[in-house]
C-alpha cells in the first residue's frame, strides 16, 4: 500500500533548504583497511627509455575516491615500529587526486623518478610526490603500502593503514620457508636469521588483517631453495565482477597471479586492465536510529549503475528480516556519478501520516491570495511527488516489536537486472 509520509517530506524541505544556505561536500575520502586493493606490481631494475617504466604498481579501488583525496605510499618495513626511512630506497610518496575515481576502477604509479604519474584508464588523476626521502621498489625483496593521514608518516599520530602488499622471501640457514602470508617475514620469532634483518623485511603492520587487505605474493621454488617475485599482477580471473565482495575474492587468491621470479627479466603487464566498469552502487554511509514512534535511516551513495531501488529490511533477532518501506533510486535511468542521498522515516506505531502536501491542501480554503494559493499547490504537489517513491510495508510493521528499544536494520539495493546487495547491519536504538 502506498503511504505518504509527513516526516519524509519534511526531510527534503531541510535538506533543499542546507543545500540553498551554501552546505558544502566533503573533498577528502576517508578509506579503511580493505578499501583499496594491489592487483599488480614491477619491480624490476631499470628498463630501457623507450620501454617500460620501473617502480610500476597498481591497485582497484572498492570505494569511490573524491577529488582532493590523498594518499600516501611507503616500502618501509614494520616490526613492532618501522623502519627508519633513509636517502635512497625507504621512505614514502603522496598523491592527492585530480580526478574522481569510481569504485572498481584501477590506478597505476609510476614511481620511476622524473616519471611520476598516477593514472586511471590512461587518464591522470594527480602526480606522485616524494615525501622526503623518496622510496624505491626493492627487485630483491621488498613491501609497498598505502595508508592516510599521519603526516605521511606510517608511524604517524592518526595513520591509517588501507593495504599492504609483500614480496620479500626469508628462509632458514637449511632454506625452510619463514615467510607466510599469516605474518610475513615473522620478525618476532625465536631464531629467526639475524642477517636477514633490512630494508626487505616486513611483519604485517597494525591495522591490516592478512587475506584481507594485507597480502603475500608467494615464493618461488628452484628445487633447492625460494627466491622472492620481482613482478607480478592479477590475471583477470572471475571477470566482470558484480561487486566488491566478487573482486576481494579474486584478487586475494594468489593461484590468480602471474609471477615473475626474481632475475627472470620477462614482461609484466601494470595495470592489469581487467578492471574497466564501475561498480553498480558505492554505498558510502548508513546510519539508523529509534525516534518516538518511527525508524529514522539515512543512507548516501558515492555513484549507483543501473539502480532500481532500495528495500529497508528490519529485525528484532537479527535473523528474520521483514521489508519494511522500498524507495526508489534517485538516479536518472538507474545512473549517477555523483552523490545522492535519501532519507526514510518508518513509523512503527499508528497509522502513517497524510504529510504536510494534503495539509498545505487543506489550508487552501484560508488563503485569500491567488499567488500564494498557487505557490501552495505547486509546493504541496512536488512534495507529494517525492514522497511517493517509497511505499510502506504496514503488515511488516505489526509483525515488529520496537518497544525494547533497538531494532536491528539493513538496507537491500536492488539493480534493475534483479541482483541484490545488502548494507552492513545496523542495531538501531532509541
Amino acid at each position: 500500500m502506498l503511504k505518504i509520509n509527513y516526516s519524509k517530506c519534511t526531510g527534503l524541505v531541510l535538506s533543499l533548504a542546507l543545500l540553498l544556505c551554501g552546505g558544502k561536500i566533503k573533498a577528502q575520502t576517508d578509506l579503511a583497511a580493505g578499501d583499496l586493493l594491489f592487483t599488480g606490481y614491477d619491480a624490476q631494475p631499470g628498463i630501457t627509455a623507450s620501454g617500460p617504466r620501473f617502480d610500476r604498481i597498481s591497485f582497484v579501488t572498492l570505494k569511490k575516491m573524491t577529488l582532493g583525496t590523498v594518499l600516501y605510499f611507503t616500502d618501509r618495513g614494520y616490526k613492532g615500529g618501522w623502519f627508519a626511512a633513509n636517502n635512497n630506497t625507504e621512505g614514502s610518496m603522496s598523491l592527492t587526486t585530480t580526478a574522481v575515481v569510481e569504485a572498481g576502477k584501477e590506478v597505476v604509479l609510476t614511481l620511476t623518478p622524473g616519471f611520476y604519474a598516477a593514472t586511471v584508464d590512461g587518464s591522470s588523476i594527480g602526480t606522485p610526490v616524494a615525501v622526503s626521502p623518496r622510496l624505491s621498489m626493492g627487485n630483491t625483496g621488498d613491501q609497498f603500502f598505502i595508508f592516510q593521514k599521519g603526516g605521511g608518516d606510517p608511524g604517524g599520530v592518526g595513520a591509517v593503514m588501507i593495504a599492504g602488499l609483500h614480496w620479500n622471501v626469508v628462509q632458514s640457514g637449511s632454506f625452510a620457508l619463514i615467510t607466510s602470508s599469516a605474518d610475513w617475514d615473522n620478525l618476532n620469532m625465536a631464531g629467526h636469521p639475524s642477517s636477514t634483518l633490512s630494508t626487505t623485511n616486513s611483519n604485517i603492520p597494525p591495522g591490516l588483517v592478512a587475506g584481507q587487505s594485507a597480502f603475500f605474493i608467494g615464493a618461488h621454488y628452484t628445487g633447492s631453495s625460494y627466491i622472492n617475485y620481482e613482478a607480478a599482477n592479477f590475471n583477470g580471473a572471475g571477470k566482470p565482477y558484480a561487486d566488491a565482495a566478487a573482486i576481494r575474492s579474486a584478487v586475494l587468491n594468489v593461484a590468480n597471479w602471474s609471477r615473475v621470479p626474481s632475475g627472470n627479466g620477462a614482461a609484466v603487464t601494470v595495470p592489469t586492465g581487467h578492471f574497466t566498469t564501475a561498480l553498480p552502487v558505492t554505498l558510502h554511509s548508513v546510519s539508523a536510529k529509534l525516534n518516538a514512534g518511527s525508524l529514522q535511516l539515512d543512507w548516501r551513495t558515492l555513484s549507483e549503475a543501473n539502480c532500481d531501488r532500495f528495500v529497508v529490511e528490519a529485525s528484532n533477532d537479527g535473523r528474520s528480516w521483514i521489508a519494511l518501506a522500498t524507495v526508489k533510486s534517485k538516479a536518472t535511468d538507474g545512473n549517477s556519478a555523483v552523490p545522492l542521498d535519501y532519507s526514510l522515516a518508518v513509523p512503527m506505531a499508528g497509522t502513517v501520516l497524510a504529510g504536510f502536501g494534503i495539509f498545505g491542501l487543506l489550508l487552501l480554503p484560508t488563503v485569500r491570495k491567488r499567488w500564494m494559493k498557487v505557490g501552495l499547490m505547486i509546493f504541496a504537489v512536488c512534495l507529494v511527488a517525492a514522497c511517493a517513491k517509497q511505499e510502506m510495508n504496514e503488515e511488516g510493521l505489526e509483525k515488529l516489536d520496537s518497544a525494547n528499544g533497538q531494532l536491528y536494520v539493513r538496507l537491500a539495493q536492488m539493480d534493475k537486472d534483479g541482483r541484490t546487495n545488502y548494507s552492513e547491519t545496523i542495531l538501531a536504538k532509541k
